[in-house]
């Protein structure tokens, strides 16, 4: 079985979509694969999820500033 490396797989393919589907036709990923590429993605959305959760009360701030100095240069601006 011949390993190659997505960057390999993706320079030899960019050019050539037909390559790309037959490439992936060729290299289907099998069971083993596909649950450690969907345990990868499920922790990179519950990593997501946890930045997103404290970061909202810095975004809700924010924007609460924001929308205070566009009311503020509007009221100038009359």
């Amino acid at each position: 079985m011949e390993i190659r490396s997505p960057q390999k797989s993706f320079c030899q393919t960019r050019h050539q979509p037909q390559l790309s589907s037959e490439e992936m036709a060729r290299n289907e990923p099998n069971a083993e694969e596909y649950d450690a590429v969907k345990t990868t993605v499920i922790g990179w959305v519950e990593e997501y999820e946890r930045i997103l959760e404290e970061a909202q009360p810095a975004v809700d701030r924010r924007d609460e500033d924001v929308m205070d100095a566009v009311e503020d240069r509007h009221e100038e601006a009359e």
